[in-house]
């Protein structure tokens, strides 16, 4: 920083004849680190200091947080007539800034500025510190400036004629000006989508935006100047307060603009500690000291830039279209603040564009974090749409399942009340009535019975076991009396109260009786129930013959089939093949909904 033993001598003054409009003072300075704040300008400018103000070797001196009083002395040399140069203190959060001019007739001509004291009693009014000097014709004064702050502690300081300044100022507002109504459009744009689309993202940037932008301004020193000028207090507690606000909404932004919970839920946990840390640190930077307030507020933005950083990598490694607005928005900044930096340590020239680097930086990213959303939106739309025309897919394809299952039904119905099965029970009922009147009447009311029940059933998605068991029997009833044969259904273990699709049961028992039983003058099927492991396992057992695939080709399995599919979609199953004596259906479903589906209704 500086070499030990270094002489004042060698600083060189500040002539004016070298400098008509003025330039800065790092090389005529010499700085002297006050480590116990005693120092006093008798002393300061006595004999014995004259040689511990060691050469300024920075382009900016900066001793970021330090605790240490500072002084600095420059001479100005003025071989001309005599001149009115103003002394620009250009960062405006220096709590304490104390200029002494040797006076006329001895002694010191006291200052002092800072943002402690109101806006009103600075000397210019402007939102750096700016002090006159007058200096006289063909002379040479060595001032003093000793400086102290809880926050960064640096102080570029520059020398500058009337005209110069007010030219600076001129393209520093243009500059600002130009900077601070992009921020202003954009906050505008995202408050109408917001408004217009509902979509908490954009009320998020629209929230981070205005934080930036309020940074922006105390950054510069405007927000004193402008918004709180009689608030000194406010003002020294503005900066990590909004600090902490603006990065808590950008928390929100990032997390909600690159989908972390989704993309990458590691960073997505990381950014919600650090959310809650920037939330907690609001109210408790009221009461906890400038100094530890302003340097975590440096260290969390810091923080906030390296995991969103991350986290926009990661998403574009996972090829998440806005994470490559989001990237290069943050390039942007870190580009600007990396020529700023470059330019405040002297490695580059100062120009417009490293001098105003950090804006330039800024706004590009907001423009591009604005297209990054709106790249969201279209994204969003496009999954939307894209969802839309699955879910219409899967709508028609459940419609022509239910088309389908109603045809299979009708056909059934069809098949169970077709004038033939009708004439010929009505046939068998008129022999009975010459042989067998009460016969008769038994059959025709089994018919009337199996007839109402198919109908009132066939309408429902579900019936419970027991009717599906009933109008078994009754169909078995009918059979066995048309035929002269003996058809019984037997039943063990079963569950009554269960639901299943109706006519499943029904028609695998007229499957069995048409296929497999013609030739017996005696049928019984066994119907048992068994679990296996979220499975239950129906199994209809008969006494046929083996009927091969004949029922597979029937309409009734195909009704079996369809109804099934549609009840428990991917978790039935069906199988046939011989038995000891006889033939078995097994009939396995899956009664346990799965996570996400929906059973069909009808």
């Amino acid at each position: 920083m500086f070499s030990t033993g270094s002489l004042l001598a060698e600083q060189g003054a500040y002539i004016t004849g070298e400098h008509p409009r003025g330039g800065s003072l790092s090389a005529h300075l010499g700085i002297y680190a006050d480590t116990d704040g005693a120092l006093t300008i008798a002393k300061a400018a006595s004999a014995e200091y004259a040689y511990r103000f060691e050469k300024n070797t920075m382009a900016v001196p900066s001793f970021g947080f330090s605790q240490n009083v500072y002084w600095a002395k420059f001479t100005v040399t003025n071989p001309g007539p005599a001149r009115m140069l103003y002394l620009r203190v250009a960062y405006p959060h220096l709590d304490s800034i104390i200029l002494y001019e040797p006076a006329v007739r001895g002694g010191w001509a006291v200052r002092e500025a800072g943002d402690l004291f109101l806006f009103e009693s600075r000397e210019i009014k402007h939102h750096d510190f700016i002090f006159r000097l007058n200096v006289q014709a063909k002379s040479s004064r060595t001032y003093f400036l000793r400086f102290k702050s809880q926050g960064v502690l640096e102080f570029p300081l520059y020398l500058t004629d009337s005209e110069t300044l007010r030219d600076e100022d001129h393209e520093t507002q243009i500059v600002l000006g130009v900077y601070y109504g992009i921020l202003l459009v954009l906050a505008v744009y995202n408050l109408i989508l917001f408004f217009i689309i509902g979509d908490r993202a954009y009320l998020y940037y629209l929230l981070y935006i205005t934080g930036y932008g309020t940074m922006q301004l105390i950054l510069n020193g405007l927000a004193f100047e402008y918004l709180w000028p009689e608030s000194p207090r406010w003002e020294n507690l503005s900066l990590p307060v909004t600090v902490y606000w603006t990065f808590f909404w950008g928390v929100f932004f990032v997390r909600k603009l690159l989908n972390t919970r989704a993309m990458t839920p590691l960073s997505d946990t990381v950014l919600a500690v650090l959310q809650t840390i920037l939330l907690m640190l609001i109210p408790v930077s009221f009461v906890m000291s400038y100094r530890f307030a302003i340097s975590s507020a440096a260290a969390l933005a810091i923080l906030f830039s390296v995991i969103v950083l991350v986290a926009g990598f990661f998403s574009l490694l996972q090829g998440y279209e806005p994470a490559r607005y989001f990237m290069a928005a943050w390039i942007f900044v870190l580009a600007g603040v990396i020529l700023y930096g470059l330019k405040a340590f002297g490695v580059i020239p100062s120009h417009f564009v490293t001098e105003y680097g950090n804006q330039i930086g800024s706004a590009i990213e907001m423009c591009l974090l604005s297209i990054g959303l709106a790249n969201r939106m279209s994204v969003m739309n496009r999954d939307k749409e894209s969802a839309l025309k699955q879910s219409y897919r899967m709508s028609r394809l459940q419609q022509e399942s239910e088309i389908h299952s109603v045809r299979l039904e009708l056909e059934l119905l069809k098949k169970n009340i077709q004038p033939h099965f009708i004439m010929n029970t009505i046939n068998a009922s008129i022999v009975w009535l010459e042989e067998n009147p009460a016969l008769a009447v038994r059959l025709l009311r089994a018919l009337a019975d199996e007839l109402r029940l198919v109908l009132e059933v066939s309408n429902h998605p579900f019936i419970s076991l027991k009717e599906e068991i009933r109008l078994c029997r009754i169909h078995l009833e009918i059979m066995s009396l048309r035929h002269d044969k003996i058809f019984r259904l037997r039943t063990q273990r079963l569950d009554m109260s269960r639901e299943i699709p109706p006519l499943i049961i029904h028609t695998l028992i007229e499957n069995g009786i048409t296929h497999g039983l013609k030739e017996r003058r005696r049928g019984i099927f066994l119907l048992t129930e068994e679990r296996e492991n979220e499975s239950v396992v129906y199994s209809l057992r008969n006494n046929g013959t083996s009927t091969g695939d004949k029922m597979k080709s029937g309409t009734g399995f195909r009704y079996i089939q369809s109804r099934l599919e549609e009840a428990y979609p991917g978790r039935w199953d069906i199988e046939s093949g011989p038995a000891e004596k006889g033939w078995t259906v097994k009939l396995k479903i899956s009664f346990e909904q799965k996570s996400g589906e929906k059973l069909c209704e009808y």
